[in-house]
């Protein structure tokens, strides 16, 4: 697989937030005695609930708009504040912060490099995290947002390192003669896997601590294995393989052990997102320009088409926080606007419609 394809094919991001209870038994209150509610003078006002927002890419710069495609507005001019262009968004875990790549050197090597920053919501508080002459992309948070791991080349190679969220202590995990991209964090924090380009051309899922420590080999296959993402409950690990003949979706423990096939098609699978309850996966597949969504279960059952879009759909997929909906880019002929759909396919809702490009949505966590 050539390296040139990674941008395409890497996902930044991919959306997970755990669910769960303690499942205790409250003990027993005394019964209270009657209380009477007096009226109040003036009614007490129905609260405004949230806007839901999603940030996005146009003309390379970072944007916001709600889900209803109210509320559009430039966050970050990018070619006025850092004379470049911009990749990777992520929202912190808390809503809070997004970090993102800048710089020409993500798609050639021979140009400048790349650097990673991080602004406020509202954006204030600019900051190059990275500040080097090396390429550093591809920025994911820790579940608890103290920590982002990302992709440098600055010893040679693409390596994965890790530093605290202002910047500082940057440490190389991998320290290996591979080309190592796609980290991301098991929600719990504990451990990163990442996908690895061997020197004979194929690639391999590996699984690390948090620290580095304890490499292994998930898949050890000679395919092209790569893009992990781990279901929400940190049990499974979703990734993307061609060695059926062609790119599909593949879900394993954590262990290496237990691997399915999702979805047996002769379409190109690519783009794997977990609902955020972990019980399904969403997914683009397709071929010849023409690429539809697809959601099946976690276990490879109800495979269903949610998308009849006259477009071509192509770009990550992004689910709502509460799982009702999943935002994407679609377009033909290369030009991208966003759209937001219920996940069973209805409501579709056009929320841009510019001749500029408009890519990458990403929705805001709900603050905790």
């Amino acid at each position: 697989m050539s390296l040139k394809l990674l941008p395409l094919l890497i996902a930044p991001a991919l959306l997970a937030a755990a669910c769960g209870g303690d499942g205790s038994t409250p003990t027993p209150s005394p019964t209270p005695s009657p209380v009477v509610v007096l009226p109040s003078a003036t009614p007490e006002p129905t609260p405004t609930p949230l806007a839901e927002t999603l940030a996005f890419i146009r003309e390379g710069d970072i944007w916001l708009i709600n889900a209803d495609g109210s509320g559009r507005q430039m966050l970050l001019d990018i070619e006025t504040d850092l004379g470049d262009s911009v990749f990777n968004l992520q929202w912190s875990p808390d809503g809070a912060r997004i970090a993102f790549t800048s710089g020409r050197g993500f798609f050639d090597p021979s140009l400048e490099n790349s650097e990673i920053y991080a602004v406020n919501a509202d954006g204030s508080g600019l900051i190059n995290l990275t500040n080097d002459l090396a390429q550093d992309f591809l920025p994911t948070w820790s579940p608890d947002g103290s920590r982002i791991a990302f992709v440098s080349n600055r010893d040679g190679n693409n390596e994965i390192y890790v530093m605290n969220a202002d910047g500082s202590v940057h440490i190389n995990l991998t320290n290996s003669p591979a080309n190592d991209f796609g980290p991301t964090w098991s929600p719990d924090g504990t451990r990163i896997a990442i996908f690895r380009f061997h020197p004979d051309g194929n690639s391999d899922i590996y699984m690390m601590n948090a620290d580095g420590s304890v490499q292994i080999n998930l898949t050890n296959s000679p395919a092209n294995d790569f893009g992990p993402t781990w279901s929400p409950d940190g049990t499974r690990i979703a990734f993307l393989s061609d060695r059926d003949g062609h790119r599909e979706i593949y879900v394993t423990n954590p262990d290496g052990t237990g691997l399915t096939r999702l979805a047996d098609n002769p379409a190109e699978d690519t783009f794997a997102a977990w609902s955020p309850d972990g019980s399904r996966i969403a997914f683009v597949s397709g071929s010849r320009g023409n690429f539809d969504i697809y959601v099946v279960n976690a276990d490879g059952s109800g495979l269903t088409k949610v998308s009849e879009h006259p477009a071509v759909t192509i770009g990550p997929l992004a689910w709502s926080p509460d799982g009702s909906r999943i935002a994407f880019q679609s377009g033909p002929h290369m030009r991208f606007d966003l759209y937001v759909m219920n996940a069973n396919g209805s409501g579709l809702t056009q929320l841009t419609d510019s001749p500029e490009d408009e890519l990458s949505p990403i929705w805001q966590p709900r603050s905790q």
